[in-house]
């Protein structure tokens, strides 16, 4: 067992308050963030499936980055990213979880799908709000394989532009 040994009382008061205020900064600025959550997207290609079906990880990933930039959204996953936000959730007192209730499940569930034909790909997106189950934003791209990442960027623009508007 290890032991801590403290020399000055009041630096480690000091210290232990600095992490308080921090910690109880940042339950505040997640408190105000639009909880959403990103699932796998689907392919629903005809051909060569397997050779594409990489992608149903690859687009939410890389979508999920460019969103996390928009400082309105708290972007969740259902990997381990999601679990260990819940397991910092837990960590805070009562009272502090109380403020944060909205992150502790997505209020809005981001979901897609994709299909390719020959060296094109259309993707397409839609949100959802988890309680009602209305459709909040629905829409989609289409270009070249070789341009993926740049469709990627135009949805994801139109995602942070559509929560921007939600004032």
């Amino acid at each position: 067992m290890y032991k801590i040994v403290i020399f000055n009382k009041e630096i480690f008061l000091k210290l232990m308050m600095c992490i308080i205020l921090c910690i109880s900064e940042l339950a505040v600025a997640d408190s105000e963030r639009i909880a959403i959550g990103v699932k796998d997207f689907t392919n629903q290609s005809f051909i060569n499936i397997n050779k594409y079906n990489y992608l149903k990880y690859e687009i939410p990933k890389v979508l999920k980055k460019k969103m996390s930039n928009n400082k309105k959204l708290l972007v969740l996953s259902r990997g381990k990213k999601f679990v260990k936000e819940i397991n910092r959730i837990m960590r805070l007192s009562k009272k502090e979880r109380s403020k944060l209730k909205p992150i502790q499940g997505a209020k809005s569930i981001l979901s897609g799908s994709y299909m390719i034909l020959s060296d094109k790909i259309r993707i397409d997106i839609s949100i959802k709000e988890t309680r009602s189950g209305l459709y909040l934003m629905s829409d989609g791209v289409d270009g070249k394989i070789s341009n993926l990442l740049p469709l990627i960027d135009i949805l994801s623009g139109k995602v942070n532009d559509y929560f921007k508007t939600k004032e």
